[in-house]
């Protein structure tokens, strides 16, 4: 029997949930379902039937060397800023499709430099206070404030502009 979600979609992602990207677009997916009325909005008459991202595993590999090497030269400070880049990236990189596989919009996450060092200092002071336990619960705080600062834009619309 194939899995069965709350809003009518069969077995999809079953094995996406295996990696840290898989279970963020699975879970952004699933917030998707709820604001379906935003995609067929954004194509007119077009329902969203899924997402896809298309972040190639070199440009992940590039990201995660980049922040290994920043790492090493801040001495561990770039490890508070690292995980929105590394969750950020895949988020930018996932498109919303229609039935046919036609690109219909784009998820776009709208969080700027100055509110990821505002957050990542708070996280930062918290771990050294608990002796970098609170940076375990971090990534997920991470992971939350990324999900709810995303928004889907219309496939030609540029994403320099901020849609706050």
């Amino acid at each position: 029997m194939k899995p069965t979600h709350p809003d009518g979609c069969v077995g999809f992602f079953v094995d996406a949930c295996t990696s840290d990207v898989g279970l963020l677009v699975v879970t952004t997916f699933l917030l998707l379902l709820r604001s379906r009325r935003t995609a067929e909005s954004l194509s007119g008459k077009s329902a969203m039937r899924s997402l896809r991202c298309e972040l190639e595993l070199i440009e992940g590999i590039g990201l995660v060397v980049l922040w290994v090497v920043l790492s090493f030269i801040t001495f561990g400070l770039a490890l508070f800023v690292m995980p929105y880049y590394l969750n950020k990236a895949p988020i930018n990189r996932t498109f919303v499709v229609d039935e046919h596989g036609n690109k219909i919009g784009r998820l776009y996450v709208d969080f700027t430099l100055a509110q990821i060092v505002g957050h990542a200092v708070i996280w930062l002071l918290l771990s050294i206070v608990t002796f970098g336990i609170a940076y375990i619960v971090y990534w997920f705080a991470v992971f939350r404030k990324l999900l709810n600062a995303s928004v889907i834009l219309p496939i030609d619309a540029p994403v320099s502009v901020s849609t706050r």
